[in-house]
């Protein structure tokens, strides 16, 4: 099939990498602003789906930053990957290596991504509450604890981290990014850290991406590898 597409294709494209990473980063930024300023339910409600959908949008440059294959040079697609990766809560070389763990273990139990695709249904309804639970926190501690140990678990495995460097400092790094990034989150979100104005970054940046973001994470996963066997699938 590969064989088959129009070899201009499968050009790698730099206007467009940096299309898709601006872009989405420009997108996500318009949105915190926005939240920063909402002041009726309506708008919260409006907000925190849109944040969610920008979140889950940042992860597909990222996912082809992962892939070395959104920009020309793995340089540029680190670069990206590790500014866009703590957009949503975690580091580059931790997701890179999780992803390639999917990869490797596709269709098998041990994939990192097994609990959002290899499943069995006895029902409808449990199909149903499967696709919709994440939106009401029902896989919240599961995704948010190895989004927490990810950094940590995966430092020893950095692709371009000196073999002398200790694992705590590779750690230390990684979660230092994520929480720069986070702090920029914040102060745009509260307006430079304005007390009355804290509780906007747990509303319109936490909860999107642990119920919206978890939500379309899980039914792209589902869309993508869910089985359409009748045998596995009972309803």
């Amino acid at each position: 099939k590969r064989r088959q597409l129009d070899r201009s294709f499968l050009v790698k494209s730099r206007w467009r990498g940096y299309v898709q990473v601006i872009g989405n980063m420009a997108m996500f930024l318009t949105l915190l602003v926005l939240s920063s300023w909402a002041n009726a339910f309506w708008q919260y409600a409006l907000l925190v789906f849109a944040v969610g959908c920008a979140q889950h949008r940042l992860f597909f440059p990222v996912h082809d930053c992962l892939h070395y294959t959104l920009f020309p040079t793995k340089t540029e697609n680190v670069v990206a990957g590790t500014v866009l990766a703590p957009l949503i809560g975690t580091s580059f070389d931790a997701i890179r290596v999780q992803h390639m763990d999917h990869h490797r273990d596709f269709g098998k139990p041990e994939d990192p991504g097994a609990s959002d695709y290899f499943v069995r249904f006895r029902s409808r309804g449990e199909f149903i509450s499967f696709l919709l639970g994440p939106l009401v926190g029902s896989i919240l501690l599961n995704k948010l604890g190895d989004y927490l140990l990810r950094p940590a678990k995966m430092s020893k495995q950095q692709e371009w981290s000196r073999d002398e460097e200790w694992i705590f400092t590779s750690s230390l790094r990684s979660y230092g990014v994520i929480l720069a990034f986070q702090a920029v989150i914040a102060a745009i979100l509260t307006s430079g850290f304005q007390w009355g104005e804290l509780w906007r970054y747990p509303v319109f940046y936490v909860l999107p991406l642990v119920t919206v973001f978890l939500f379309f994470n899980r039914l792209r996963m589902f869309a993508e590898h869910g089985s359409l066997d009748y045998e596995v699938c009972d309803y």
